[in-house]
This record gives C-alpha cells, sequence and structure tokens, in this order.
C-alpha cells in the first residue's frame, strides 16, 4: 500500500511534499509514485541533514539512489532552485505560497518504523 508522509506540525514536525516548478511536466498532477522519480534530478540538503538521509533511504527502498544536481542547505534557497527548473525536491511546505512552485503529494515512500522525519526542524548531526 502508498504511503505518504504526513506529519503533525505541534510535534515539530512537517508533512513533505514534492516541490517542482510550474513548468514541470509533474506540475500537472496532484500525486505521484517516488519510484517514478528515478530519472529526475534532485536538489536536496547535503547528506548530514536528516532530510537528505530520508530521501536517500526511501529512493533506496524504491529502487533507486536518486541524482542529486545541488546540495544546499537551506530550504528556501533549494526553492529559489526548483522554482528555476534545475530541479525537484521533497521539502516541508513553505510558510508562504511560493508562484513558481507546485507541492505534490507523494506515495511509495518508505518511512521508519514511527513513519515520521524531523523535516521541519532538519539540522545536521552535531
Amino acid at each position: 500500500m502508498a504511503r505518504t508522509v504526513h506529519l503533525s506540525p505541534a510535534s515539530g514536525l512537517a508533512t513533505i511534499l514534492l516541490h517542482v516548478a510550474r513548468t514541470h511536466p509533474l506540475a500537472r498532477r496532484s500525486q505521484v509514485d517516488l519510484a517514478a522519480l528515478a530519472k529526475e534530478h534532485f536538489i536536496a540538503s547535503p547528506p548530514p541533514y536528516q532530510l537528505r538521509q530520508r530521501l536517500d533511504s526511501w529512493c533506496a527502498r524504491a529502487g533507486f539512489t536518486p541524482h542529486v544536481a545541488f546540495e544546499i542547505s537551506g530550504f528556501e534557497t533549494i526553492r529559489v532552485l526548483v522554482g528555476h527548473g534545475l530541479g525537484i525536491a521533497p521539502l516541508p511546505a513553505a510558510e508562504t505560497p511560493h508562484p513558481d512552485l507546485v507541492a505534490i503529494t507523494l506515495s511509495g515512500w518508505v518511512t521508519g518504523p514511527s513513519g515520521s522525519s524531523r523535516a521541519a526542524t532538519d539540522r545536521p548531526p552535531r
């Protein structure tokens, strides 16, 4: 059964959605399966960040290694690059809508035993 990552904002967690440029072919879809993204270019946080570790794990479980075109630590910078069509990115929803982005529900995500990710508080380990 397909699972989507839905996390509680009250607990410091956020819903993870796939962000694409309005001009991207996936922008017309309301949902996409993770396995369908195997040939896409991702814009992601660096490997020490929890959201990147989750992305790598989820993609591995879906049968592929994500092609990460850019590694950026700031979510807003990632959104700008995605808006320019330079890649796609799984991110928590922005506090204010970004005019150049479309957020799409992901299915097929394989999460940890708790079914959660700490995307909203994503920080590298100390």
